[in-house]
């Protein structure tokens, strides 16, 4: 079976799961909030928010301690991101290596997330484990210099790197 249809048998069969334990009376929020994650990973938007609604908890964790937001911000999905906004996910949470949604963000290389983050209040002080903080990652990406395509690509990714930088300077990360 196809890794995308084997994921989504485990996505279905654990929302049947909970449903099930829903009706039997059992409790089934830590169910939802590991398939929380699944949905994310699968960037099923609707699924998402409609655990975030049969309450998931939006601070669900892996066993690397990523965070549900964490998982959206790494793969660039804005809606999920602001779902799990709204239902008080912990923006500064940390993993287990001190990476945040805002450092993800940056690593997946998206402005306008990165915006969300900033309006928001991310912590831009925080360091990961290895003393980086968001900025530090956005100004590492910058090589190859400005300009320079990226072979496949067909346009300029450090340019995106460099709206970055300016963003997160302008809302006072040194």
């Amino acid at each position: 079976m196809k890794r995308m249809g084997m994921t989504g048998l485990i996505l279905l069969l654990a929302l049947g799961s909970a449903i099930a334990a829903d009706k039997a009376g059992a409790p089934a929020k830590a169910e939802r909030s590991m398939t929380l994650l699944t949905a994310i990973s699968d960037r099923n938007t609707d699924a998402v928010i409609r655990l975030l609604d049969e309450g998931a908890d939006p601070n669900t964790r892996d066993a690397e301690n990523r965070t549900a937001l964490i998982y959206a911000a790494a793969t660039g999905q804005f809606r999920m991101m602001n779902a799990l906004l709204e239902k008080h996910a912990d923006i500064n949470a940390q993993a287990k290596d001190g990476t945040t949604a805002l450092m993800a963000t940056v690593i997946y290389g998206d402005p306008t997330n990165v915006d969300i983050l900033i309006t928001a209040k991310a912590d831009l002080s925080i360091m990961d484990a290895k003393g980086r903080t968001a900025l530090k990652y956005a100004q590492d990406r910058l090589i190859p210099p400005p300009g320079t395509k990226v072979e496949g690509y067909g346009h300029d990714f450090s340019n995106i790197y460099q709206t970055m930088v300016e963003r997160l300077k302008a809302a006072g990360a040194k």
